[in-house]
């Protein structure tokens, strides 16, 4: 494991390095809808592992190895993504690592066995990853999200002397409402277990992450805990008719209130809440506001949607589905404000997002983003779950006279060049 001898990462945009960066990103899967074969999976990880490498390209040499899908290599804006297939494993398997760091994980943890499938397929593609970096002359490989496969891609980097780092997008073993194998949410505990030692150097997507791992393993200020935020992907629009055609295309009357809710509907993502909120909104609000929901509906059934039936505002609910993302400004222009009502939240970029566009937002006081995000320039706090309170602080969010300018000017704090300063400086300091 690697050791950290100093703790200096200095996050501000005037720390600049003088010498082009070698880096390596491993991921599970990207996003990215004009490839066939990265275009299945369509979540907010698969777009930040992509947005973060091609911001990361404008100041540094990157390649991205995705360890889900075959495919041949090709670029995408700032990035080189590298080829992946089958021949590749067969020729590069005696490169694989010792099989003993296989058989230690399947025998410590009682994965599925399609989890089993998979671990087995990771040992086996491990030759090939050892020929990459071996190859790739890397500076620092960036591993993207905490799962069983990172044994492995730890092991590898290892064995060729680069030193990693693994970004956090989520905690998925502290919330009931994530849908993951026990074994997995397991492994993750027992992993930040390890990190909280100072064995691994890892970064999260916000600060109520960090200190939720360090609150878990009875520690403070882990120094090779580092905080990165997400930043939003510039998207402006100039189509002054945007907000006219999303209200045409849905029904909604000209002079109406909308609320958006991006992201796939989920028990997580807690869509229903803002339903159920609805019928304690003051009639003055409720009668004159729709919901834009944005997102493919994730729920296995039709329980959201037997909701909005039931609810006495119905008509005021809609189920837009998944959206291109590059359609996304027209929903964010014709909106009035931003809501996310998540149980568990690494970071909230559709918060942000909305900012960029002059948005007021609200969610709860405890998502882990909320020391990050929160502005009372912006944003709406409710300290308490509850339905009533929710719609408490609807009622605040739409009545409110906010500064846009004033908005837009704070959403700058979440851009795209001062991530990249980030990685950077975080990729400098680690040893």
């Amino acid at each position: 494991m690697l050791l950290i001898k100093e703790h200096c990462l200095l996050l501000c945009p005037h720390y600049l390095v003088s010498n082009i960066m070698k880096v390596l990103m491993l991921a599970p899967y990207v996003t990215i809808l004009s490839r066939p074969e990265l275009s299945r999976n369509k979540t907010g990880f698969g777009y930040m592992v992509q947005d973060i490498a091609n911001s990361v390209g404008e100041k540094a040499s990157v390649d991205v190895l995705v360890s889900d899908s075959v495919g041949d290599g090709f670029q995408e804006g700032n990035v080189h993504y590298l080829a992946r297939s089958y021949w590749e494993l067969l020729r590069n398997i005696h490169n694989c690592i010792s099989p003993k760091v296989l058989f230690s994980i399947l025998k410590k943890y009682k994965m599925e066995r399609g989890t089993v499938l998979r671990m087995i397929y990771y040992w086996l593609i491990s030759g090939y990853y050892n020929r990459i970096i071996s190859r790739g002359n890397y500076d620092v490989v960036h591993i993207h999200g905490c799962n069983f496969s990172n044994e492995i891609w730890m092991k590898v980097c290892e064995k060729q002397h680069v030193k990693y780092v693994i970004t956090l997008h989520a905690l998925n073993s502290f919330s009931d409402t994530v849908i993951m194998e026990p074994a997995g949410k397991q492994y993750e505990r027992d992993f930040f277990e390890i990190v909280s030692r100072g064995d691994i150097n890892v970064s999260v997507i916000s600060t109520g992450m960090k200190e939720k791992i360090e609150r878990a393993n009875g520690t403070t200020n882990c120094k090779n805990i580092y905080v990165v935020c997400n930043s939003f992907t510039e998207r402006a629009i100039n189509d002054t008719d945007a907000s006219d055609e999303i209200k045409d295309k849905y029904g909604i009357p000209k002079d109406a209130k909308v609320i958006l809710y991006a992201g796939n509907i989920s028990d997580n993502k807690n869509q229903k809440q803002l339903v159920r909120a609805f019928d304690e909104l003051p009639s003055s609000i409720s009668k004159n506001t729709y919901v834009l929901f944005c997102g493919q509906d994730n729920t296995g059934d039709d329980s959201f949607k037997d909701l909005v039936k039931k609810s006495s505002y119905s008509n005021h609910f809609i189920l837009c589905g998944g959206i291109d993302r590059n359609q996304m400004p027209k929903y964010f222009t014709a909106s009035d404000c931003v809501v996310l009502l998540s149980v568990a939240e690494g970071f909230g970029l559709s918060l942000v997002e909305g900012m960029s566009f002059g948005k007021p937002c609200l969610s709860f006081c405890d998502i882990d983003a909320y020391k990050d995000i929160y502005t009372p320039t912006a944003m709406i706090g409710v300290d308490e779950r509850s339905d009533v309170k929710v719609a408490e602080g609807i009622t605040s969010l739409l009545t409110t006279s906010w500064d846009e300018a004033a908005i837009k000017e704070y959403s700058k704090k979440f851009n795209s060049g001062q991530m990249t300063d980030n990685y950077i400086n975080l990729y400098n300091s680690i040893n």
